[in-house]
Protein backbone atom coordinates (compact mmCIF):
# COMPACT_ATOMS: atom_id res chain seq x y z
CA UNK A 1 0.00 0.00 0.00
CA UNK A 2 2.77 2.34 0.58
CA UNK A 3 4.77 1.49 -2.17
CA UNK A 4 0.93 2.39 -4.13
CA UNK A 5 0.87 5.30 -2.21
CA UNK A 6 4.12 6.70 -2.96
CA UNK A 7 3.91 5.91 -6.45
CA UNK A 8 0.84 7.69 -7.24
CA UNK A 9 1.94 11.07 -4.73
CA UNK A 10 5.52 11.09 -7.01
CA UNK A 11 3.47 11.38 -9.83
CA UNK A 12 1.91 14.69 -8.91
CA UNK A 13 4.78 15.93 -6.82
CA UNK A 14 8.54 14.93 -7.59
CA UNK A 15 9.44 15.55 -4.57
CA UNK A 16 7.59 13.07 -2.33
CA UNK A 17 9.42 10.61 -0.66
CA UNK A 18 8.34 7.80 0.83
CA UNK A 19 9.04 6.02 4.94
CA UNK A 20 10.17 2.79 5.91
CA UNK A 21 7.39 3.40 8.17
CA UNK A 22 9.62 2.02 11.24
CA UNK A 23 11.18 5.47 12.36
CA UNK A 24 9.08 7.74 10.53
CA UNK A 25 10.47 11.26 12.68
CA UNK A 26 13.57 10.34 10.93
CA UNK A 27 12.77 9.98 7.35
CA UNK A 28 10.79 13.25 7.84
CA UNK A 29 13.98 15.17 8.85
CA UNK A 30 15.69 13.50 5.73
CA UNK A 31 13.42 14.67 3.24
CA UNK A 32 12.85 17.91 5.14
CA UNK A 33 16.91 18.52 4.98
CA UNK A 34 17.39 16.86 1.37
CA UNK A 35 14.72 19.41 0.33
CA UNK A 36 16.08 22.05 2.09
CA UNK A 37 13.40 23.37 3.77
CA UNK A 38 12.72 25.24 7.14
CA UNK A 39 9.28 24.31 7.66
CA UNK A 40 6.72 21.60 7.19
CA UNK A 41 3.13 22.57 7.21
CA UNK A 42 0.84 19.85 8.06
CA UNK A 43 -2.59 18.53 9.63
CA UNK A 44 -1.89 18.21 13.55
CA UNK A 45 -3.30 14.89 14.62
CA UNK A 46 -5.79 15.19 17.35
CA UNK A 47 -5.05 11.14 19.05
CA UNK A 48 -3.24 8.59 18.26
CA UNK A 49 -0.33 6.79 16.68
CA UNK A 50 -0.18 9.91 14.43
CA UNK A 51 -0.04 12.24 17.24
CA UNK A 52 2.52 10.30 18.91
CA UNK A 53 4.52 10.23 15.66
CA UNK A 54 4.20 14.13 15.50
CA UNK A 55 4.91 14.74 18.98
CA UNK A 56 8.35 12.75 18.16
CA UNK A 57 9.52 14.46 14.99
CA UNK A 58 8.81 18.23 16.26
CA UNK A 59 11.56 18.36 18.70
CA UNK A 60 13.58 16.51 16.40
CA UNK A 61 12.96 18.81 13.74
CA UNK A 62 13.65 21.86 15.43
CA UNK A 63 17.38 20.51 16.56
CA UNK A 64 18.00 20.86 13.09
CA UNK A 65 16.22 24.17 13.15
CA UNK A 66 13.14 22.76 10.84
CA UNK A 67 9.64 24.22 12.07
CA UNK A 68 6.94 21.68 12.33
CA UNK A 69 3.87 23.91 12.26
CA UNK A 70 0.43 21.42 12.89
CA UNK A 71 -2.78 23.62 11.50
CA UNK A 72 -6.39 22.36 12.48
CA UNK A 73 -9.27 22.58 9.96
CA UNK A 74 -11.85 24.55 12.07
CA UNK A 75 -14.28 22.10 10.76
CA UNK A 76 -12.30 19.42 12.54
CA UNK A 77 -11.63 21.42 15.89
CA UNK A 78 -15.52 22.18 16.13
CA UNK A 79 -16.60 18.61 16.25
CA UNK A 80 -13.82 17.18 17.74
CA UNK A 81 -15.27 17.36 21.02
CA UNK A 82 -18.18 15.45 20.01
CA UNK A 83 -15.86 12.55 19.56
CA UNK A 84 -16.36 10.80 23.39
CA UNK A 85 -16.51 7.23 22.83
CA UNK A 86 -18.11 5.40 19.96
CA UNK A 87 -18.64 6.03 15.92
CA UNK A 88 -22.85 6.29 15.77
CA UNK A 89 -23.32 8.33 18.86
CA UNK A 90 -19.99 10.78 17.28
CA UNK A 91 -22.10 10.64 14.12
CA UNK A 92 -25.37 11.37 15.02
CA UNK A 93 -23.98 14.32 17.33
CA UNK A 94 -21.85 15.52 14.18
CA UNK A 95 -25.37 15.81 12.05
CA UNK A 96 -26.57 17.78 14.42
CA UNK A 97 -24.10 19.99 14.27
CA UNK A 98 -24.00 20.37 10.35
CA UNK A 99 -27.75 21.39 10.53
CA UNK A 100 -27.13 24.47 12.93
Amino acid sequence: VMQDAHARASAIWPEASSSTGQDIETDLLRWAEENQLDEIVCLRPFVGPALDVWLRAKPKLQRKGIVLTGLRRPEDARIFPLAKAGFFGFWKKVQKQLTK
